[in-house]
């Protein structure tokens, strides 16, 4: 899941940029005007991730394929494969700082 910042960011971007236009829809966001070409030219997405005591960060990158999914059954439609949240809960719990965005992250990050 993508904070929702970011989330909008990026559908502004494939919008803009790319052309491809992506809507809310159950139970993935899905894009129109995803061409075969238009797949190949999507930029990975880059993380920085901070981790560890000292707060040493990795960057990570998020492939395509990870986040984009071409529609088998629709010509020219995409699935996005995450969804955007709003955090409701206590940061102050989870140490969070400001200007900072938390994404969640699936099992290819581990």
């Amino acid at each position: 899941m993508a904070p929702q910042k970011s989330f909008i960011q990026l559908i502004k971007i494939l919008a803009e940029d790319y052309k491809i236009v992506c809507q809310k829809n159950k139970p993935v966001w899905t894009c129109s005007g995803l061409t075969m070409e238009k797949y190949f030219e999507l930029p990975s997405i880059k993380f920085s991730l901070i981790s560890g005591p000292n707060g040493e960060t990795k960057e990570v990158e998020m492939p395509k394929h990870a986040y984009m999914q071409m529609d088998p059954t629709k010509p020219n439609t995409g699935r996005l494969l995450f969804i955007p949240w709003i955090f409701k809960g206590d940061e102050k719990s989870m140490d969070m700082k400001d200007g900072e965005e938390y994404w969640i992250l699936g099992a290819q990050f581990l």
